[in-house]
Parts: structure tokens; C-alpha cells; sequence
């Protein structure tokens, strides 16, 4: 059987399971929503038939005679125009009296009235519900389906205190029959619904069986192509690499995979390119790496579904052509986003390149293990950068993942500076700073792991080294407690993304102004999004200062 065939076989199935399960899922899902609807409406109710009647009208209760025929007739009244416009079949007050429930005050319907069949006070309730005992015993309100002599009914049986010690049960009735009409109305909005999923999943089967297989083919020509061109990939066929690797199956994992192996190829060939430049002091050459290495950070921003979710900022703007400074960020899944930023020893191609090497490495097994630790994350490219580092290099690096349905950032940190945190009210905190080595300098390193809720309205600052250590013409050092003040002195609450990095940045340029810039300066601010706010989430492209200025 051909592979298109079993895919078609495996849709029809999946979405016969898929239907069936969607009918009975949304039909009791639509069920016990129409029942606690009817359950508010019933307590509701309750509470409105005590407003009808004044605090001594069931205190005084203690006989037959108690209430008067014309004041229990004037009751019912009340109580039949608010049934009849509330849609309830009965509104009704019990009472025990002597072991015995006996009606106090009763709706009737228009045809008791017509009749003269209407309930009169005192009347025993000799086919009460047991729930009804239970609520005058333990006091607890009940909501029960049941038939009586006046019919079927969802109702409610709430107790009331009369202030002397005594109980009295007021209760409210909708017709199961009604209900039941509209479960049957439900239950088949819920089989037209599953029909249509499994004719959507039919429909699906046919169109795409062939697109599942033709990535495959498109896979296999392209690295037949690389190998002829010696590894170099054209636009267009780079783009196809790319749009494969955001697939969720084996072709996106053979994509990504393809995508790291040209990665490295393509690090070790700017490696290469950089030292031509270094000998040739061309300027060109490293105007090519800085290109690329600014292509290997994030373009594109994050999709609908997160920014409707969260603000995310970021920007690196390196001293030299090329930096050390990286940041990275990507959904692991469709809740989970993970965020790293870090800072290289050194500047120039060196420190460029090893930027590299790193985001590659933190990318590769960010994505292929879905970072469930970041801690573990950070222990496997350290192993990693230390035992390939002739160079002795190193890398700080602060590495999470957020939750953004729960606002959970789960951190580790490897040396670098501990962002901030500014809250929806304005207060600015310092997030707990981590013990940690750098990557790249001691193998098989344990790094600490620990958590931070993040509210709706929060934003977190993620920073290098040079934004805190950007000198003015005195050499005085910008400094943590300078930035702290210049996230106070924002004036919007809550702070978004773009407004606390524009600040930020402002605010460093300012301070620094007419001073060459000494260190690759980087900063990532993320937040999650308050409900009903509608900012936009822009990723900013980084960028090198020349080296004249």
C-alpha cells in the first residue's frame, strides 16, 4: 500500500475518533453548562423570593392561623407575577412544623388560578423530596431533579433563619421538560458540529496526504544540492529550509537538523573569512560577518498566539563591526517561550564567532530537548564549549523559560549580571541573583535553578555588562542603581517591552554621550500582557557602531 493510501486510511480514521469524541465532549460539556445556568438561575431565584417578604413574615409562623387569608393571598400573588416573568414554574416557602413540612407562602400557575386548584396555607407537603429534611436538619442548600404531584422539576431548596431558632426552606422550580428541550437542541448542534469535523477531516485527508509527502522529496533534493555546491545555500532554497524546520514532525526535526549542520559549516567559514580580514585589514570582509552574525539572531518576532500573551523587545548594538553579546528567544511550544542572553569575553571576531558557537549550541539543545531544565541546559553547553575551547573563551549567560499562560520563568544563570523586574504598579525589584561559572571555563559545572512568578503587567529586563558599565567623560560607571532610576522614571504604568528598552537606551547615550563605547551593549525585555491590552510585540534588529566613532 502506497504511503499516500495509509495516510488517507490514518485521517479517515483519526477523524472519525476525533468526531465522536468532539460530539460527546461538546455535548456534555454544553450539558452540565445549561445545568449550572438553570442552578444560578434557581438560586437567584431564592434570594429574590426572600426580598418579597418582610423579616417577621416566617418568625411569626407557629399555626393554621398564623397568617391570614388575605395576606397569604396577597403572597402568592407577588410571588406568581415573579414566576411568570421569571420563567420559573413555582416560587414556594416550606416550613416544618412538628415533623411536618407545610407550605408558608406559594406562586400558582395561571391555570390553579383559573381553576381554584391553588395551594393554601399550611398545606401539608406529604411527597416531599427526602433532600428536603436533609436541608432543614444541616442547613445546607440543595439543588435536586425530581417528580412530585405537581410534576418534574430542577429545583432548589435554600434554608433561611427565622432569628428564633427555627428554619424555613425557600425554593424554586424550572420544568425539566424545558430543559429537557433545549438538552435535545444542544445534542444535536453537537452532532451537527462532530459531522462537520469529520467531513472537515475528509476533506483534509485528500489535500493533504500530498503535501506531507512532498517535503520529503523537496528534503532530499536540496541536500543533494548542497552537496554539489559545496554547502552553500542559495535564498531559495534557504527559505525552504527554514519553512520546513517550523514543522512539529520528523521532516521539521530532519530540517532542523540540516539547519545546524550548516550552521557550524557556515560559523567555521566566517571563522575563516575573519581571519583573511584580520591579515588583509579589509573592511569589507567584516562587514560580510557582521551580516551573518546579525542574520543568526532573532528577525522575526514572536507569532499571534504568544504576543496576545506577552511584549518582547530586544537589541544588541556592539562596540565593534562584530560583538560578543547574543540574546535569543523562541517558543519551545504554545506556552512555553524560552529566553537567553549572554555575553562573550572579549570583543571582535573572536569573541564573534564563539558568540556563534554558543547560540548555535543553546538552539540546537534548547529546541531538541524542549529545555525542560535550563540548569541542565546550561551544564550541556558548557561541557560542550570547554572541551572545544583552545582559546580559553567564555561566555556569562542568563537562560528561562516562561510560562505564559501562568507567568512561571524558570531560570539558571551562569555569571552574568541578574535582571530586573519592574511590577505593574510601578515598584522595581531585583531578581535573585544565582551563584554560577561562565560557560566554557570548568567541565561537568552543576548550575543552580530557580523560579520567578511574573504578574499581568510585568516587564523583565535582561541586560549585559555594557549598559551597567557605560562610562561618561568622568569614567564614572552608569551602574545598576542608575538603571533602577531610569525604570522609575518611566511614567506610563504599567511599563511595556519597547518603552523600558527605548528608555534605557536613551537614558545610556545620554550618560555616555561624546564617550567612545567601550562594550557590546545588549538588552531583552519581556512582559506579560494585561488583559484587553492590544501592544504589539516587535523584534528589533541589532546593530554594530563603526569602528570611527
Amino acid at each position: 500500500m502506497k504511503f499516500t493510501r495509509r495516510l488517507r486510511l490514518l485521517f479517515l480514521a483519526l477523524g472519525a475518533v476525533i468526531s465522536i469524541a468532539f460530539t460527546i465532549g461538546a455535548y456534555q460539556s454544553l450539558r452540565f453548562a445549561l445545568l449550572a445556568g438553570a442552578d444560578e438561575q434557581l438560586r437567584a431565584a431564592a434570594y429574590a423570593v426572600d426580598e418579597l417578604f418582610s423579616d417577621d413574615y416566617h418568625r411569626a409562623i407557629s399555626g393554621p392561623a398564623s397568617v391570614s387569608p388575605e395576606r397569604f393571598l396577597e403572597g402568592m400573588r407577588r410571588l406568581s407575577r415573579y414566576a411568570d416573568r421569571a420563567g420559573f414554574a413555582y416560587v414556594y416557602t416550606y416550613m416544618r412544623v412538628d415533623g411536618q413540612v407545610v407550605t408558608t407562602a406559594t406562586s400558582a400557575t395561571p391555570e390553579e388560578w383559573r381553576d381554584g386548584t391553588q395551594d393554601v396555607f399550611f398545606n401539608l407537603y406529604d411527597t416531599a423530596p427526602p433532600e428536603v429534611d436533609l436541608s432543614f436538619d444541616d442547613g445546607q442548600t440543595r439543588f435536586l431533579s425530581y417528580t412530585d404531584g405537581y410534576g418534574a422539576f430542577r429545583s432548589i431548596f435554600m434554608p433561611m433563619d427565622t432569628g428564633d431558632g427555627r428554619r424555613y426552606l425557600i425554593g424554586a422550580d424550572l420544568s425539566l421538560d424545558s430543559l429537557h428541550a433545549e438538552l435535545r437542541e444542544l445534542l444535536w448542534l453537537s452532532l451537527a458540529i462532530g459531522g462537520g469535523v469529520f467531513l472537515l477531516t475528509l476533506i483534509l485527508s485528500e489535500l493533504g496526504s500530498r503535501p506531507l509527502v512532498r517535503p520529503l522529496l523537496d528534503l532530499t533534493g536540496l541536500t543533494s544540492r548542497l552537496a554539489e555546491s559545496n554547502f552553500q545555500i542559495d535564498h531559495i532554497d534557504g527559505q525552504s529550509l527554514r519553512t520546513m524546520s517550523e514543522r512539529r514532525d520528523e521532516v521539521g526535526t530532519l530540517a532542523q537538523a540540516q539547519m545546524e549542520m550548516l550552521s557550524r559549516l557556515q560559523a567555521f567559514l566566517v571563522e575563516l573569512e575573519r581571519e583573511v580580514a584580520k591579515r588583509e585589514h579589509t573592511e569589507g570582509e567584516l562587514a560580510v560577518a557582521r551580516a551573518i552574525q546579525l542574520g543568526m539572531l532573532p528577525q522575526l518576532g514572536l507569532d499571534e498566539r504568544a504576543r496576545r500573551r506577552c511584549h518582547l523587545e530586544a537589541e544588541m548594538i556592539a562596540a565593534r563591526e562584530v560583538g560578543g553579546d547574543l540574546y535569543d528567544y523562541f517558543m519551545l511550544d504554545e506556552r512555553r517561550l524560552f529566553i537567553a542572553i549572554g555575553d562573550v569575553a572579549g570583543k571582535g571576531p573572536g569573541a564573534a564567532l564563539f558568540m556563534a558557537v554558543t547560540l548555535t549550541l543553546i538552539k540546537a539543545h534548547a529546541q531538541h530537548s524542549g529545555c525542560e531544565s535550563p540548569a541542565a541546559l546550561l551544564e550541556r553547553v558548557n561541557d560542550e564549549l570547554e572541551r572545544d575551547n583552545p582559546q580559553q573563551l567564555f561566555v556569562t549567560m542568563i537562560a528561562g523559560v516562561l510560562d505564559l499562560d501562568t507567568g512561571v520563568l524558570v531560570y539558571a544563570d551562569a555569571g552574568h549580571d541578574a535582571p530586573l523586574i519592574v511590577r505593574a504598579g510601578g515598584l522595581i525589584e531585583d531578581v535573585e541573583k544565582l551563584p554560577g561559572m561562565a560557560l566554557g571555563v570548568w567541565p561537568s559545572f552543576q548550575f543552580a535553578e530557580a523560579r520567578l512568578q511574573l504578574e499581568p503587567g510585568d516587564v523583565l529586563v535582561f541586560f549585559t555588562d555594557g549598559v551597567t558599565e557605560a562610562m561618561d567623560a568622568n569614567e564614572a560607571l552608569f551602574s545598576r542603581d542608575r538603571l533602577k532610576r531610569t525604570l522609575a522614571e518611566i511614567k506610563s504604568r504599567p511599563t511595556n517591552a519597547q518603552e523600558a528598552l527605548d528608555s534605557i537606551l536613551a537614558a545610556v547615550q545620554q550618560f555616555a554621550a561624546g564617550q567612545d563605547q567601550a562594550d557590546d551593549i545588549t538588552l531583552l525585555v519581556v512582559g506579560r500582557r494585561e488583559p484587553g491590552s492590544d501592544c504589539e510585540s516587535v523584534n528589533r534588529q541589532a546593530h554594530a557602531l563603526p569602528t570611527d566613532q
